[in-house]
């Protein structure tokens, strides 16, 4: 399937949070390893769903930033991703008081739970507006950046991708998306999902 043909959809957020509340009190249920196992691959399914809608959304919103639809999603996950990342932390602390931590450990590797422990030091639910700001905030940038039109040798395009620019632009009026929003988004995945 070519990326012009993956599907979009928005997820619903409130039953996202409900969704990895739900596999929270799972996992902490779980009678065995096997279960507990089962419902951590489950939950990998659900992170590798909403990733996709996530980055689907974004690169799509980079290649042009004028497109009204995209930019109603790259602020719904600005707002999203913060929200989400409280419901990660109680997975990651679930997943840490597990009785089943040796069976993960050594099937997983104990780089798993170091991780899991940094990471929830890194959190606290008291700064999500501040991390919904920044993700508007390096939007905003994108979108000035995108807009910038130099004239150059009889013509006139956009800047050309920065060392920060996770994608490139080769169409006249796209964006570069800077790597600072794109990773951002990604470290708050890869710190969230530690545990997973």
């Amino acid at each position: 399937m070519k990326f012009s043909q993956m599907p979009y959809e928005r997820p619903d957020l409130e039953g996202m949070k409900q969704t990895l509340s739900g596999l929270v009190e799972r996992l902490k249920g779980a009678a065995s390893y096997e279960e507990a196992k089962a419902v951590f691959l489950e939950k990998e399914q659900e992170l590798k769903h909403i990733d996709t809608q996530a980055t689907l959304a974004s690169v799509r919103h980079s290649i042009d930033t004028r497109d009204q639809f995209y930019d109603g999603e790259e602020t719904f996950w600005n707002s999203a991703f913060p929200q989400l990342q409280e419901y990660m932390q109680a997975w990651t602390a679930a997943m840490l008081a597990s009785p089943f931590r040796k069976d993960f450990e050594a099937e997983y590797g104990d780089l798993l739970f170091v991780n899991a422990e940094i990471q929830l030091k890194t959190f606290s639910p008291e700064i999500i507006p501040q991390l919904q700001q920044e993700n508007d905030l390096t939007t905003e940038y994108e979108k000035l950046l995108a807009s910038a039109q130099i004239p150059f040798e009889g013509k006139t395009s956009s800047p050309p991708p920065t060392p920060f620019s996770a994608y490139g632009s080769s169409c006249k009026g796209s964006a570069s998306s800077p790597a600072p929003h794109h990773s951002r988004r990604i470290r708050a995945r890869r710190t969230t999902k530690c545990c997973c």
